[in-house]
C-alpha cells in the first residue's frame, strides 16, 4: 500500500516524494523476506510495474512544475527511453534489456530538484544538463543497471562475504559526490532556505485569461488556447496515446488472467 500512496505526494513535494519512493523501491523485497512468507517468484515483474507507477506519477509533475524548458525535453525522452524498454521487458522478460535501458530519468529527477532546493533552475544551462544526463547514464546508471540485471548479485551478500567490498562503495560514492560538486562549482549564490515544496503553477497556466492578472499574462493563456485549438490531433494528444499504451502493455503483462495481446490492450485503452 504505501507503495502506493507516497508516490502521490511527488507532485507537491518532489524531492521527498521522490527519495522517500526510491527507498522504499530499495527495500521492499528484504521486508517481504524478513517479515512474511509470501512467495516472490513473479516480484520483478511486479515490482517494475510499481517502478513505473512512480516514475509516471514523477514524470507528470515536471509537467507542473518544472521551469527550465530543456530539461524538461530532456527529462521526457529519458523517461519515454526507460517506458519503452520496461514495456519490452513485460513483453520478452529479457532482464538485458532493462540494462540497455537505463532508468536514468530518475537521478535525472532528483538532481533537477535538489538544484531547486537552493537556486533557480534556470541557471541549468543546456551544456550542464546533457552533461548530468551523461554522467549519471554512465557512472551511476550502467554499473546499477549491470548489477541488478546483468550479475544478479545482491550489495548486502557481496559485503557479508567480504567486508573490505564496502570500500569499493565509499570510492565509488567519493566520485559521485566529486562529480555533483564539480556540476555545481560555477552557479551563481545559493538563495537562503530550501524549496522543498513545488513552486506554484503560473497564473496564466492555473487561471482563465479572465483572472490573469497581467496584459502579458492574459496574451500567453490566449495563445495557449489558440494553438491548443487550431488542431484535432495535437502533439499533447499523441503523447498521452503513446504514455497509456506504454502503461498498459506494462501493467497487462503484470496482472493475472490478461488473455489480449499486448497490441490489442495498447488499442483497447488508448
Amino acid at each position: 500500500m504505501a507503495r502506493f500512496l507516497i508516490p502521490l505526494s511527488i507532485p507537491k513535494y518532489p524531492l521527498p516524494g521522490i527519495i522517500a519512493s526510491l527507498v522504499l523501491d530499495a527495500i521492499d523485497k528484504t521486508i517481504f523476506q524478513l517479515f512474511t512468507d509470501l512467495p516472490l517468484d513473479d516480484y520483478q515483474g511486479y515490482d517494475k510495474a510499481l517502478d513505473i507507477y512512480y516514475l509516471t506519477i514523477t514524470y507528470l509533475s515536471t509537467l507542473r512544475d518544472w521551469s527550465n524548458l530543456f530539461a524538461f525535453r530532456l527529462s521526457r525522452f529519458l523517461f519515454y527511453y526507460r517506458l519503452v524498454g520496461a514495456a519490452l521487458f513485460g513483453i520478452t522478460h529479457l532482464r538485458a534489456l532493462l540494462f540497455i535501458f537505463p532508468n536514468v530519468f530518475e537521478y535525472f529527477f532528483i538532481f533537477y530538484e535538489a538544484v531547486r532546493l537552493k537556486w533557480d533552475p534556470q541557471v541549468l544551462t543546456k551544456n550542464k544538463l546533457i552533461i548530468t544526463a551523461a554522467l549519471i547514464w554512465i557512472f551511476v546508471k550502467v554499473p546499477q543497471e549491470y548489477w541488478i540485471h546483468i550479475a544478479e548479485m545482491s550489495t548486502t551478500d557481496w559485503i557479508m562475504e567480504n567486508p573490505a567490498n564496502t570500500l569499493f562503495l565509499i570510492a565509488w560514492a567519493s566520485v559521485l559526490l566529486f562529480m555533483t560538486w564539480w556540476l555545481l562549482k560555477d552557479l551563481p549564490p545559493a538563495r537562503p532556505g530550501f524549496s522543498f515544496a513545488a513552486d506554484p503553477i503560473p497564473s496564466f497556466l492555473s487561471d482563465g485569461a479572465e483572472g490573469a492578472r497581467t496584459r502579458e499574462e492574459r496574451k500567453r493563456m490566449k495563445m495557449v488556447h489558440k494553438l491548443l485549438s487550431e488542431k484535432l490531433v495535437t502533439r499533447e494528444l499523441a503523447e498521452k496515446i503513446v504514455l497509456i499504451s506504454l502503461l498498459s502493455i506494462i501493467f497487462a503483462e503484470v496482472l493475472p488472467g490478461v488473455r489480449a495481446g499486448s497490441l490489442q490492450v495498447a488499442a483497447g485503452l488508448s
